[in-house]
């Protein structure tokens, strides 16, 4: 089957990360102890290593052989002791000449297991697309003179009635899909468009002068030669990942641009374009909580978008051979919910029923997935889904995509009013900070996922199943991806 689950059950025995890189990759901790022989038996070495927590910063990088024969040959080359060197992502590699189109091949057994073509869309079984122009008005508004004008009775109750049937919608689109659409959702598309230029310019400059733009230690979300990823990858990307932090943004414009304007508008069109995604992204929150019955602020108040949110310009350039290269490799998001446009080139595919299915590009569209977060405060109610995107030989194609995050401190847990004795919770509250470090270290939703008949301190296994889209889960577990996207 073209379009089956066999697209992510080749990855399994690979290493996986946040959002686009971690295709043969192995990350190890400097701190981990190298005392296990005197560990009495193995389980006890996994659990005690279950404990540790890794500071992303003092991780390594070193490469596996490919199982490839064509790509044996370069790996030893691409080694790195500097968890910020970026300059050895085969992107980056193959824009300086150093690299040729045939070792970015996925092993010959893999080739066409999956493809389906970046424009195949499937007519009876599209992504839901809402439209938010009845509700994102108030209802209380405020006229030129600043007097405050009020609805009446009746137009207050129409737009109730507006909001409760796209709660229903929403929430039924995230328990099947995991993903929904949105139009008229508040956000200027000249903003948006904006924002794709200035991306566009970054991404046409030369290598070396976007090399000046790559991650350091005051700046660990930078531009990056492949994917947004502290692994090796032979995805056909290059991405530019920066948090809505002003400071951080002022570092990385002076180091790449050494004029004015060209700093300026940058900066200027990146801090509008996430405040207003920060805030579409806050009233999403809002009626997903509010679908499930929740405080409209259960997911909400997790948000800090002036800390953590963050936005990834994604490049994909002509693909001489999208058959036989992945675009992004089938990943969930480390997130609470991500936004996506994908501009005018599809590529983007969710994996739904075992199979994959294009998500038909619309400009005036942004289009939402719930993140592991949300999967997880619910319950399950909202799984998290395995998306990817293809490549393709035309044209190139650009996304914008943003992240909204909790802050590290941030204990996520399940709501309460959605367990009871016939659901008990299926996950153990933890710390945003304590997640991450986990997903660094390829541990996925699994490790806090409680057995069943447990006590509320037990984690099971990462390979325990799910009774939400079990094989997703599993998929994802094997497939770590931090703030991944499309």
């Amino acid at each position: 089957m073209a379009s089956s689950l066999a697209a992510v059950q080749k990855q399994k025995n690979a290493p996986s990360h946040h959002d686009d890189d971690h295709h043969h990759d192995k990350v190890t901790n400097k701190n981990l102890s190298s005392s296990s022989s005197n560990k009495k038996k193995k389980k006890e070495e996994e659990e005690e290593e279950e404990d540790l927590v890794c500071d992303v910063r003092e991780m390594t990088i070193t490469n596996d052989v490919d199982d490839d024969d064509n790509n044996n040959n370069n790996n030893n080359n691409n080694k790195s002791n500097n968890p910020f060197d970026v300059t050895t992502r085969s992107m980056g590699r193959y824009l300086r000449g150093e690299m040729t189109v045939e070792e970015f091949f996925l092993p010959e057994k893999d080739r066409g297991l999956y493809y389906l073509p970046h424009d195949q869309y499937q007519e009876d079984d599209e992504m839901p697309v809402f439209d938010l122009s009845g509700i994102l008005q108030q209802s209380v508004e405020q006229s030129s003179n600043g007097v405050e004008v009020v609805h009446d009775a009746a137009e207050a109750k129409q737009k109730e009635a507006a909001e409760d049937l796209i709660c229903r919608m929403m929430g039924e689109a995230s328990r099947t899909w995991g993903f929904f659409g949105v139009v008229n959702h508040g956000v200027s598309l000249e903003l948006i468009e904006r924002m794709r230029a200035r991306a566009q310019r970054f991404f046409q400059l030369p290598v070396h002068q976007k090399l000046k733009g790559a991650p350091n230690e005051r700046l660990p979300l930078a531009y990056f030669p492949g994917t947004p990823s502290f692994h090796y990858s032979k995805c056909w990307n290059e991405a530019l990942q920066l948090e809505s932090n002003p400071d951080k943004l002022q570092l990385f414009c002076e180091s790449v641009w050494s004029e004015e304007h060209d700093r300026e508008s940058f900066r200027a069109a990146l801090l509008e374009c996430t405040a207003a995604l920060g805030e579409l992204g806050g009233r999403i929150l809002v009626l997903l909580a509010k679908s499930l019955g929740l405080d409209p602020n259960q997911f909400k108040r997790h948000l800090r978008f002036e800390s953590k949110a963050s936005l990834r310009m994604n490049h994909y350039p002509p693909c001489p051979h999208p058959d036989k290269i992945e675009g992004l490799y089938a990943h969930s998001d480390a997130s609470m919910i991500s936004i996506v446009h994908q501009g005018l080139v599809g590529g983007l595919q969710i994996l739904k029923d075992d199979k994959w299915v294009g998500v038909r590009p619309n400009p005036a569209a942004l289009v939402v997935n719930i993140g592991e977060a949300v999967m997880m405060m619910s319950n399950e109610r909202f799984p998290s889904v395995m998306h990817r995107v293809v490549a393709n030989s035309h044209e190139p194609r650009l996304s914008l995509a943003f992240f909204c995050m909790p802050g590290d401190e941030d204990v996520i847990s399940v709501a309460e009013k959605l367990t009871n004795e016939s659901h008990p919770a299926k996950f153990i509250p933890f710390s945003w900070k304590e997640y991450i470090a986990h997903i660094w270290r390829e541990d996925r939703p699994g490790y806090y996922r409680k057995k069943k008949g447990s006590s509320s301190t037990d984690k099971e296994d990462d390979d325990q199943g799910s009774s939400v889209n079990e094989d997703n889960n599993h998929d994802r577990q094997s497939l770590a991806t931090t703030e991944l996207h499309d």
